[in-house]
């Protein structure tokens, strides 16, 4: 059978990291993306292989940073993963932690795909510049799952063609419903987002076919543009099996189990950090007490000095 491997971390050393896949003393599987700006990171790039339902098959699962530098290495055995809780296993790396999850992979044809922009609000608000724009599409179960080109200085982009696997973009559930945002790309800061839509690919087919279901692009209840289907097609789609679908939804438990995970995370740090912060202030305020004390001892010696300089000219005054 084929099976589909996708990888997430959490409390990795590191902001920005990618993983190479190998199976253990064969050939390279394969590299995900760069994940960046986070510790915590779910990679949306997915490896297929196939696997003898029993046998041993182990994966080298290496992460290393965007320099280059060594994050960590741990050995999977494929099967030990599958008869895990929820098709996923996790071990320890360094102080965190990376989590492989593997599904069954039933193949249910491709969907291609082309969008263009129409009159897109310009992010960058400088006279000479335009945004760079990009889009990404999201699903609840794989977390990014495509990621168009950038067009520089285009408020009326199109973009080329994209084809993603419908398994992994909707479980070949055709009304299934996906997020596509657009963002600028920034070379210096972090990259904004232009704006959001939900689809399906059955909406997008509409679309593409002419029947006046398009997309506005909306960021904080405005809209920010429109996104026009040029092309929406399937290739070799087939009706996926129950059991492919129990597949797909096991894995979007893990991976919203993760998210939960993450969530907790965070505010465990949150709350680490006030602990913390308040310490800090109760170490100042006895720092500030015993200053004060010390303040109040030297004031009371500085009276008693001044007294005895007073009765010390009063007796001279006497002898005179």
């Amino acid at each position: 059978m084929k099976v589909q491997l996708s990888l997430s971390a959490i409390d990795l050393p590191n902001l920005n990291s990618v993983v190479e896949v190998k199976f253990l003393g064969g050939d390279e599987i394969g590299v995900t993306e760069v994940a960046s700006d986070t510790p915590s990171p779910t990679w949306s790039k997915t490896f297929i292989f196939d696997y003898d339902d029993g046998a041993f098959v182990g994966l080298n699962v290496d992460v290393v940073g965007d320099d280059g530098q060594k994050i960590g290495k741990e050995i999977f055995d494929v099967s030990s993963i599958i008869g895990a809780k929820g098709g996923a296993e996790a071990k320890q790396m360094g102080n965190g932690v990376i989590i492989a999850h593997l599904s069954e992979y039933v193949e249910t044809g491709t969907f291609e795909f082309q969008f263009e922009g129409k009159k897109l609000e310009d992010a960058e608000k400088w006279f000479f510049n335009k945004s760079d724009p990009y889009f990404v599409v999201e699903t609840v179960e794989s977390g990014e799952v495509y990621r168009s080109e950038t067009l520089r200085d285009n408020l009326n982009p199109t973009w080329s063609a994209g084809i993603v696997a419908l398994m992994t973009l909707c479980g070949g559930d055709l009304d299934k419903i996906f997020t596509v945002t657009t963002h600028d790309e920034n070379s210096q800061d972090e990259d904004e987002k232009m704006g959001s839509f939900e689809t399906s690919v059955n909406k997008m087919i509409s679309g593409a076919q002419g029947s006046g279901v398009d997309f506005n692009l909306v960021l904080n209840g405005e809209i920010k543009g429109g996104v026009y289907v040029k092309l929406a097609t399937l290739s070799g789609y087939q009706v996926p099996s129950d059991a492919a679908r129990k597949n797909m939804s096991t894995v979007g438990a893990a991976k919203m189990l993760k998210l939960e995970v993450d969530r907790m995370d965070e505010a465990a740090k949150a709350a680490a950090q006030v602990v913390k912060e308040a310490e800090a202030a109760a170490i100042e305020a006895d720092a500030a007490a015993e200053r004060a004390r010390a303040a109040e001892k030297d004031a009371l010696l500085a009276v008693d000095t001044a007294k005895a300089a007073a009765d010390s000219a009063a007796a001279a005054v006497d002898a005179l």
